[in-house]
């Protein structure tokens, strides 16, 4: 979006415009990043978090950009009580798109393991379409250490989830990784970009290829 939108002000019709944010708390990139008109940025957080971030954030009179919009979901995907499916509910009833391409940014995973991982990035798969990126925390210890290199664990999942994938360290990024600093739980980042079609997608595919096959074509399929 900086690449091609805000430095250059070129307008990108559908390049990037949602953002979503897991494990946002009081995150403020909503309001504090530029993003370009047309860009609806969907933070995910109890909703004992929004309220408070909802207060703070008013009584500073914080705004998102011009043209932009800021959406506040009442969902944890990281909480113990989450159950599968919920995000995707309160995604699309808050005007989340999963057949335009989209930002994700995972914050705070350090506490999940890797079952509850691979569950949430599946789930972040059927709702993000191809050219989508995926950014996340790779801790130091637990999902970032597992596998013979950093953030393997976290790769193979996302991996499985149709989203190519790369770890890389603090260090390899030009951040220090010093013990006691604020790196430490957060010692590197994963990027992933989305290889597949959305779930909605798919599905919409799947139906014209059988009403092709069925109603509107021959017998060999071609349509007339």
């Amino acid at each position: 979006m900086e690449k091609f939108e805000v430095s250059k002000a070129v307008e990108v019709f559908g390049t990037m415009r949602q953002v979503v944010v897991t494990g946002a708390g009081a995150d403020t990139r909503g309001f504090r990043v530029p993003w370009p008109r047309g860009t609806a940025v969907f933070e995910l957080a109890h909703e004992d978090a929004h309220a408070f971030a909802h207060e703070t954030l008013k009584a500073v009179g914080a705004k998102p950009a011009k043209g932009s919009s800021h959406r506040r979901v009442r969902c944890d995907p990281t909480s113990s009580d989450y159950r599968y499916g919920d995000m995707e509910e309160a995604l699309v009833r808050a005007g989340y798109a999963p057949d335009v391409p989209s930002v994700w940014v995972l914050q705070d995973v350090g506490s999940v393991d890797i079952r509850k991982w691979n569950d949430l990035v599946e789930e972040i798969g059927d709702l993000m379409c191809a050219g989508s990126e995926i950014v996340a925390h790779a801790p130091s210890s637990g999902l970032g250490a597992q596998g013979a290199s950093f953030g393997a664990a976290l790769v193979r999942g996302l991996a499985a989830a149709g989203t190519l994938a790369r770890a890389y360290t603090a260090g390899e990024l030009g951040c220090e990784e010093v013990d006691g600093g604020a790196l430490v739980g957060q010692v590197g980042v994963v990027h992933g970009v989305k290889q597949r079609p959305s779930r909605q997608e798919t599905e919409f595919y799947r139906e014209q290829v059988w009403q092709i096959e069925n109603e509107d074509g021959d017998e060999e399929g071609f349509s007339f």
